[in-house]
């Protein structure tokens, strides 16, 4: 009797003893599981608070930079994710030539993006090692700019770029200065993006191009680089070999450095050469985009401006007054700044008498001598 009640509790004890086994290694697998989750969110699949949260501040995206726990996780380049490039787009021939709206049919699975509402848009599946501000020297073209728009922002959304897109619109009292709005463009981009510390990558972009193959990233490197090297006006041949318009990529060290674009090009044409001088003269070296196989752009149809002589006088200066004449003279007044949703527009004031600008008391007259040059005259 005694025997048979010995043995009933032993098998209890051990029945117990793999019950309590089961639930251990249940529960274990159920950590496993929990952590693996985790690790599958910090590495790109969205939550769906992500989702809730898409409209966000990007003060509170980290760009998946730790998990649900707290614990860093090393954030993805954006650059290993972009399997959503199409490369040849074809409409942009099409929009350039017909003037309408189509664009490439967007890619299916695209990493979801959100804003700061104040013309920012980034990834929240990965990390761009850059911040890239596309600056547009803007008058009256609202046409173009409506195409660029539609036209662009799919390009760097499949490049999974941390971006800005700022135009620059200037007044009538003067006449149209590039190289000026460059300027104000820049300084502008500095406090929309001051809360982002990533390096700045600053594309300057005239509203007409439209890029033909999304393969070419808009980002920069250590050289200031032309990216616009064929088009299709001049039969997609680069128009002379130290050619810096049209669409260029410099970072914002190499900006401040140059002391940006001179102020003083009311012209068309020259304040790029003048750019492109500056550069070299403190120490880089601009270059061609390598690939002028998809450096190619199309122009969209517009009036060419007229040549005007005075320029090639103001490159001539350019050498002695780019320390004093640039961004650290730079005088503007802002009139409006208006936050579209997918491009902030800034309007300005362009100093109507120019001999009362810090440009004309501080660095012309104290180093050029009055002459029959259009610098000189800029002043009076």
């Amino acid at each position: 009797m005694i025997s048979n009640v010995k043995s009933v509790l032993v098998q209890r004890k051990s029945k117990s003893l793999v019950f309590s086994s089961l639930v251990v290694f249940v529960m274990f697998i159920a950590v496993r599981l929990h952590i693996k989750c985790s690790n599958i969110q910090a590495t790109g699949t969205l939550s769906t608070g992500a989702l809730k949260n898409h409209g966000a501040h990007p003060s509170t995206s980290k760009y998946n930079s730790s998990d649900q726990n707290g614990r860093k996780v090393k954030p993805i380049d954006c650059k290993d994710l972009r399997h959503g490039l199409v490369g040849e787009l074809k409409m942009a021939k099409h929009n350039a030539t017909n003037h309408t709206l189509h664009t490439e049919p967007a890619p299916e699975a695209l990493p979801t993006y959100t804003t700061d509402k104040r013309g920012r848009w980034f990834p929240l599946s990965c990390q761009p090692k850059q911040k890239t501000v596309i600056v547009i020297p803007f008058r009256d073209r609202y046409e173009h700019l409506k195409i660029f728009i539609e036209h662009f922002v799919p390009i760097l959304q499949r490049q999974l770029l941390d971006y800005i897109i700022v135009v620059v619109e200037q007044d009538f009292t003067q006449n149209f200065n590039r190289g000026f709005l460059f300027n104000v463009g820049y300084k502008e981009a500095l406090l929309l993006t001051k809360d982002n510390p990533a390096p700045l990558c600053m594309i300057q972009h005239d509203v007409d191009l439209l890029l033909e193959n999304d393969r070419m990233i808009y980002e920069c490197s250590k050289n200031p680089t032309h990216f616009s090297v064929s088009l299709d006006k001049f039969k997609y041949r680069l128009l002379y070999s130290s050619s810096f318009g049209g669409v260029t990529a410099v970072l914002g060290e190499q900006f401040e450095r140059s002391n940006g674009y001179s102020n003083v090009f009311f012209f068309w044409g020259g304040e790029d050469d003048d750019f492109r001088n500056r550069l070299h003269v403190t120490g880089y070296r601009t270059i061609q985009y390598k690939n002028a196989s998809i450096a190619r752009y199309s122009m969209l149809k517009h009036q060419s401006a007229e040549v005007i002589k005075a320029r090639l006088d103001a490159l001539i200066f350019g050498n002695k007054i780019y320390h004093c004449d640039g961004l650290n003279s730079l005088d503007y007044t802002v009139k409006s700044r208006t936050f579209e949703k997918h491009y902030v527009l800034i309007k300005i004031n362009v100093p109507s008498v120019l001999k009362t600008s810090s440009i004309c008391r501080n660095c012309i007259s104290k180093h050029l001598k009055t002459n029959d040059t259009y610098l000189p005259k800029v002043c009076r």
